[in-house]
């Protein structure tokens, strides 16, 4: 119902993603899911880096719950 993992960025930093099935979000699974790999990448020397939209309630919110603090904004542009 909910998936997270991470992608090691520079060898430092644990680049989180996850992803909770639609049906089941609110629930804490997406948090859960999180806790786990941010933990784990602690665990392996890592600094558990979380990104996300800042029109993304619902994440930022697991985020937040987790402790995260946010450090960096940043703006994609598509030119034509």
């Amino acid at each position: 119902m909910a998936v997270a993992s991470y992608e090691v960025w520079g060898g430092t930093i644990a680049h989180i993603s996850v992803i909770t099935h639609p049906d089941f979000r609110g629930q804490g699974l997406g948090r859960s899911a999180v806790a786990h790999v941010a933990r784990r990448a602690i665990l392996s020397g890592l600094l558990p880096q979380y990104r996300t939209l800042e029109s993304n309630a619902g994440s930022i919110r697991i985020a937040e719950s987790l402790g995260f603090q946010q450090y960096a904004t940043s703006m994609a542009v598509r030119l034509k």
